[in-house]
């Protein structure tokens, strides 16, 4: 029982902190200052996250991508385009240097 409590709190958390960030990479543009990014979460679907600040943590040389992912085990899969993997780029004027934003 108290597995099963645990495993739907942390769900709850994941999906509500998933709530917070608009959905894109079907064609629905990011704000300025953001970019349209998926992490590893299985059976994420990417959103906007803010640009990297200066001190951030970066993936040097990222480049969008595009992806063929499933909302869950029983979804048709959807394309989507223009998503960078795991960290957006840093912000207008900085670069990814040795893996941070300067």
């Amino acid at each position: 029982m108290r597995t099963a409590v645990v495993a739907i709190f942390a769900v709850a958390i994941v999906l509500s902190a998933q709530a917070q960030y608009e959905p894109c990479g079907k064609g629905e543009p990011c704000p300025d200052g953001e970019c349209c990014m998926i992490t590893g979460v299985r059976y994420g679907t990417p959103s906007c996250h803010p640009l990297r600040a200066s001190g951030d943590t970066c993936r040097p040389h990222s480049k969008p991508q595009n992806f063929t992912l499933s909302a869950g085990p029983f979804e048709a899969a959807t394309l989507y385009t223009g998503v960078y993997w795991a960290a957006c780029p840093c912000q207008s004027g900085l670069e990814c240097a040795g893996g941070t934003c300067v």
